[in-house]
């Protein structure tokens, strides 16, 4: 690994800790997709940093394409996901049978 690609690896690592993460999350692997949230190849310095919109899988090919570190989602990793659903709340799905009646109430069928 060159010294450039481990310069950015330390210096994200440290902006982590300033940003007051735990200690855990203080590694090499959310240095690495920080960098890739910022696009920031080990040839680029920190004022080049962007901000493109990417996902987890294109973060993790990022490390690998660009600082050659290869961490695949593999079967028993742990995630989390969040799923949008509509805006229905549970109470939405206890009086539908009731407001389906009272809409239909004198009403020919």
């Amino acid at each position: 690994m060159s010294r450039k690609t481990t310069d950015h690896i330390t210096g994200a690592q440290q902006i982590i800790g300033e940003l007051g993460l735990p200690e855990a999350q203080r590694n090499e692997r959310s240095a690495l997709s920080l960098l890739a949230l910022l696009n920031l190849t080990s040839d680029k310095r920190w004022p080049a940093a962007q901000a493109p919109l990417i996902g987890i899988t294109p973060i993790m090919k990022w490390a690998l394409e660009h600082y050659g570190k290869d961490y695949s989602i593999m079967p028993g990793m742990v995630a989390s996901a969040e799923i949008m659903t509509g805006q229905k709340t549970v109470l939405d799905y206890l009086l539908k049978p009731i407001n389906k009646a009272r809409s239909e109430a004198l009403t020919e069928r």
